[in-house]
């Protein structure tokens, strides 16, 4: 992708996709087209890299969900305009450094995070 604003179709819903930054890790934002919705934020460049997956896992993995739903609490409000008070969290069982946020009632997100606790992708789950 080397173009700054695509318009792309995601769980059936037309969005832009733009780019900030250049270089490896730029940061991407979805914004769904005619309601302005911010869908998706991603900033790769917080992920832990590959070579250092063996030390990274088991910090990843040491993280509870309480900790997770905590962190993610801050950026959710002010990046996707969410709060998670009442949401419960839950890893992914199949993938690792992913958690799956719920509320009865209220939209579901999904986040990606790194060894230090911090998520560097979180957009909502249809």
């Amino acid at each position: 992708m080397n173009e700054p604003i695509q318009l792309i179709t995601e769980n059936g819903k037309t969005v832009y996709n733009l780019m900030f930054g250049t270089g490896a890790h730029p940061v991407f934002v979805n914004v769904e087209k005619g309601t302005n919705k911010v869908t998706k934020v991603a900033a790769y460049e917080l992920q832990d890299s590959a070579a250092n997956y063996k030390e990274t896992y088991k910090k990843m993995k040491s993280y509870s969900e309480a900790q997770l739903l905590k962190n993610a609490a801050r950026q959710s409000k002010e990046l996707l305009k969410v709060e998670l008070t009442g949401y419960k969290a839950k890893l992914d069982p199949q993938l690792t450094a992913v958690v799956h946020f719920t509320k009865s009632g209220s939209p579901s997100l999904v986040g990606s995070f790194n060894s230090k606790g911090q998520f560097y992708e979180l957009e909502f789950k249809e």
